[in-house]
């Protein structure tokens, strides 16, 4: 439905929808903005319309053995579970979900700290798990269920996928959420699952599960510096490959982090004009590909609210140093209108 689909729009998107009333009565009652009660109480619509369609599948007078209608209420209890996990999602992203850094942001520990989160997700869960005994054989309820149970129990939510993938096999939803739950238990395991992605459709999450295994695998390159940038390279070029297929925030802010991780010890064998040609553009393009990401946020993500603030400050010091320092004023107050954001969120994370 249209309204679940608010949670791929940025939450200042829905300021427009607050009235003061709404202003007041919210800041008494949630820890969350106003935009992103905003944004929850527009997906909410479509909650509801889910909920009238079980109402009217329930009311009719069909017989329980129609596969048709258990088809129906499959679907209809599939969609409700994808909408509750969606505003789990954005709820989570308000807070600093994937932040980095040593946080506690990850999506199961923002349910250990929020009660609205928690119970979004199980209720999501209840919703698939509904979906599944209704007509057991439907491959999306059980990947909906699998992406649920990531944030409660990782074991059975690789036993969800798994089983979405023994009956739709050429389902890419589910090999792309199993090969990233691999990805952080068994990288041989993710690489395999991609090659098999490959072969079934181009999506935006094989392009970043790539990326993300060779970002990790730079990291087992301590004290070899043309390995270690030569993977970071690669998985640059592994979210620019994403992001031709679609403008999703997770390459957008890979790129950024990746795209200018050169070792300057490493251009002194290249000549000097093309090195410093081409420092300036990774430059500018990890400052756009973070811009765009926060625009698409709505710069939730507190490590990524953090390296926003250092690039522009950096863009100050260049213009200052370039003797063309007209505008770094404005410059310099959206640095710290950036980094005063991230205080604020990171002080409602732990609170």
């Amino acid at each position: 439905d249209l309204y679940s689909l608010g949670n791929s729009l940025p939450s200042y998107v829905f300021a427009t929808a607050i009235t003061s009333q709404d202003a007041e009565d919210k800041r008494k009652k949630s820890y969350l903005s106003l935009e992103v009660e905003s944004q929850l109480s527009f997906m909410m619509k479509g909650e509801q319309a889910y909920m009238l369609a079980l109402e009217l599948c329930n009311k009719d007078d069909v017989g329980e053995d129609d596969e048709d209608n258990k088809h129906l209420f499959a679907a209809a209890l599939t969609d409700l579970g994808t909408n509750l996990l969606s505003q789990a999602r954005v709820a989570s992203m308000a807070l600093g979900e994937g932040s980095g850094g040593g946080t506690k942001t990850s999506l199961a520990d923002l349910a250990m700290q929020s009660s609205q989160i928690k119970d979004l997700i199980t209720r999501s869960i209840n919703a698939y798990l509904q979906a599944v005994d209704s007509s057991p054989h439907e491959a999306p309820a059980w990947c909906g269920l699998g992406c649920a149970l990531v944030a409660v129990d990782p074991l059975l939510s690789q036993h969800a996928f798994s089983r979405a993938l023994q009956l739709d096999a050429s389902l890419a939803d589910s090999w792309s959420n199993i090969a990233l739950l691999y990805a952080n238990f068994d990288t041989n395991k993710c690489s395999e699952i991609l090659d098999f992605l490959t072969q079934v459709e181009d999506t935006p999450l094989m392009w970043i599960g790539r990326g993300f295994l060779l970002e990790k695998t730079s990291r087992e390159w301590k004290d070899q510096d043309l390995a270690r940038e030569a993977c970071l390279t690669k998985a640059a070029d592994s979210y620019r490959a994403a992001l031709q297929i679609m403008q999703h925030p997770a390459a957008l802010l890979g790129l950024s982090l990746t795209c200018r991780r050169g070792d300057p010890g490493l251009q002194k064998s290249n000549n000097s004009v093309y090195s410093s040609l081409s420092d300036h553009d990774s430059k500018t393009e990890s400052r756009m590909s973070m811009v765009i990401h926060q625009n698409m946020t709505g710069e939730g993500n507190v490590g990524a609210s953090y390296v926003r603030g250092l690039t522009q400050i950096e863009e100050i010091l260049n213009c200052i140093s370039g003797f063309d320092g007209a505008e770094y004023k404005d410059l310099l107050t959206e640095a710290k209108a950036a980094l005063n954001n991230v205080e604020i969120i990171s002080v409602n994370t732990s609170g």
